[in-house]
């Protein structure tokens, strides 16, 4: 973590948290618009679900798709923080 410490990370909502991680902790950036669809892939990933097909939001595509599995999002998205099985 760079420019926001351990503390005050965890003084944010799941959504604030992610909406920095994509927009300023990864690059190239990633849309914040992808913050429901990496919630929804730590929840499945956090219950062993890590081959759910998750939707893409509109607009937004991987390899050409419109879905992919909640272990390519949380891989993709560097969501490793936030799922209990890293």
């Amino acid at each position: 973590m760079t420019m926001l410490g351990h503390q005050a990370m965890r003084e944010l909502t799941i959504e604030q948290q992610l909406r920095w991680h994509l927009t300023s902790a990864t690059f190239p950036p990633i849309s914040p618009r992808m913050v429901r669809t990496c919630i929804e892939a730590i929840d499945a990933c956090n219950a062993y679900n890590h081959l759910k097909l998750i939707s893409l939001p509109s607009g937004t595509g991987y390899k050409g798709l419109t879905a992919t599995t909640a272990g390519e999002i949380a891989r993709l998205c560097n969501l490793e923080q936030w799922t209990i099985h890293g």
